[in-house]
């Protein structure tokens, strides 16, 4: 992930207020699947190290098939954090992995979306097989950002704690904005791709 700039910005209409955030630095977020022990390592939402069991995930394939570029995929779905999801997987490149923590189909998973397509990943380009021999591991080190690692329950706290926070705030940024809103109820799945109940 390329640094680019953090901001924040608020758009007010009559009848609606908006706002867009965007924060990104140098290192992004990282996800490395060391299946051989069943070890997910990944810097993600607030850029934390989380160390976490890899998931199994219990993938329905389905007939439908489709190209992507010129490459044939197959479609799976399957539930996992609080959503389910719709992949579509290529066994024209054996690697059981995919975007995020989707994994575990006899193929690579070139697009992902959830069922109220909140949530989408797909890909912009492919080379295999490769040209270039360099053999890239890059694992997350927090020991390079004075970090540590935590685990996925530490981590549930801190998103919780950080959603409920951010709810506080917006009723703040509305008292100061001038904008009068019906308060609405809000869940964890209004706002992050892992939904922590």
């Amino acid at each position: 992930g390329k640094h680019i700039h953090e901001d924040i910005r608020v758009d007010k209409d009559e009848n609606n207020i908006f706002f867009l955030t965007k924060s990104t630095n140098k290192p992004g977020f990282l996800y490395y699947n060391d299946l051989n022990n069943s070890v997910f390592l990944n810097r993600d939402i607030g850029f934390n190290y989380v160390k976490e069991k890899t998931e199994t995930i219990a993938w329905k394939i389905h007939k439908e098939t489709k190209n992507i570029g010129n490459v044939k995929c197959f479609k799976a779905s399957g539930d996992f954090r609080g959503r389910l999801y719709t992949v579509w997987f290529t066994t024209e490149i054996p690697l059981p992995f995919g975007p995020w923590k989707l994994q575990g189909l006899p193929g690579l998973i070139l697009e992902a979306y959830d069922t109220n397509k909140e949530v989408y990943y797909y890909f912009n380009s492919i080379e295999y097989p490769v040209t270039n021999k360099t053999i890239l591991i890059q694992k997350p080190n927090p020991s390079l950002e004075n970090k540590k690692w935590q685990t996925l329950e530490d981590y549930k706290k801190y998103i919780t704690n950080s959603f409920n926070k951010s709810i506080a705030n917006g009723r703040m940024l509305f008292q100061q904005t001038g904008v009068l809103s019906e308060e609405n109820e809000m869940t964890m799945k209004d706002v992050f791709v892992e939904i922590f109940e």
